[in-house]
């Protein structure tokens, strides 16, 4: 397994080469996984929205939308040079050390400038922002070489997000929406039942009319028949 791991890892830092894709990498791991779950841009998710609180500008990565318009703000820009450095360059120990020496501090550095932005003072959001890490392993290398990331991160308001942890924050989003449109179709249920009722209700009424209107029909028919055979016909005959 270790041996299949290192070879797939192998293959996706040939892949990613080019610096352009490594800085769009992040963007289409997460896109990817949005697809996943089945949310649809413009109505699940947004992407590059920009609002304006107090003269200064945010434009967060992505907005994931909730039920309730509340949102949660997704950063994918976590550094991830030194990550690639220490898989492809750290031929020695001591090379490895110095290229995760440099991830940690750019992860700090990322987590606090990440931190300083305050989304929620511009978006709908509660206090805190998920910084996704697109990968198992550059999730894994950044908690195990800073055992304490975590929780400064969490007291910075900051979520540290793996693809799986991504996946299942994503899934009970999904939910949310699945449950709202569920009441609002039984919603739409019960008004077309209301109507449906009245519109019973009212035919139901136009029928005990017309009842009655057939009730003083038959009586004036035979009434008439009576008088016809009681007079009229004597008299003819």
């Amino acid at each position: 397994d270790q041996r299949m791991l290192r070879q797939e890892t192998q293959h996706l830092v040939q892949a990613l080469r080019n610096p352009a894709a490594r800085g769009r990498w992040g963007e289409m791991q997460l896109q990817r996984a949005l697809e996943m779950i089945g949310m649809i841009e413009g109505t699940h998710y947004l992407q590059q929205q920009t609002a304006i609180d107090d003269g200064v500008r945010r434009q967060p990565d992505f907005i994931i939308r909730m039920p309730g318009d509340m949102q949660i703000i997704v950063d994918v820009k976590t550094p991830v040079e030194p990550y690639w450095e220490a898989l492809e360059k750290a031929e020695t120990e001591g090379a490895r050390d110095a290229a995760l020496g440099t991830f940690k501090k750019n992860v700090r550095e990322h987590l606090k400038t990440l931190s300083s932005k305050e989304y929620w003072r511009a978006f709908d959001t509660p206090e805190f922002v998920v910084m996704f890490m697109p990968t198992e392993g550059l999730y894994s290398m950044a908690v195990s070489n800073d055992p304490a990331l975590i929780e400064d991160a969490a007291r910075s308001n900051i979520i540290l997000a793996s693809p799986t942890t991504l996946m299942g924050l994503l899934r009970v989003v999904m939910h949310g929406w699945q449950q709202q449109k569920m009441a609002e179709e039984a919603k739409t249920v019960a008004t077309l039942a209301c109507d449906l009722y009245n519109r019973i209700a009212t035919f139901g009424e136009h029928m005990q009319k017309l009842g009655r209107n057939l009730s003083t029909a038959v009586g004036a028919y035979d009434d008439a028949v009576g008088s016809l055979e009681k007079s009229g016909l004597p008299g003819a005959r």
